[in-house]
């Protein structure tokens, strides 16, 4: 589980669960510019779910398809520990090849806010 903060925002906390290591810094780094004071991450639904039994996120990314513990494996039990708590399912699929790479869909990655 790695933990990120910035000193100087609100008191909102996001969980990042999400196995590619790149990903999870850019999303990482969408929500810590949009306000966000503290981006937990983890790697596996499983390790997710004890990173949220810790922290108590104000709102949960989670990857479709992950080892351990896929995000659709995820989500039901991060719904009865926080019912409240909005959950993001994440799907990031493409090819990898010389020309292009597999975060190439997340170069204009922002936060939406409703209303």
């Amino acid at each position: 589980m790695e933990i990120h903060t910035e000193p100087s925002k609100g008191g909102k906390t996001v969980l990042i669960v999400e196995d590619n290591a790149t990903i999870r810094k850019m999303i990482a780094d969408a929500f810590l510019s949009d306000g966000f004071k503290t981006c937990v991450e983890a790697d596996n639904g499983k390790a997710g779910i004890e990173a949220a039994k810790r922290v108590k996120p104000d709102v949960i990314t989670l990857d479709l398809l992950m080892p351990v513990l896929n995000g659709l494996e995820a989500a039901p039990e991060l719904r009865k520990l926080f019912p409240k708590i909005p959950i993001i399912l994440v799907v990031s699929m493409g090819r990898c090849n010389t020309r292009s790479t597999p975060t190439q869909g997340f170069k204009r990655l922002r936060v939406v806010r409703e209303g």
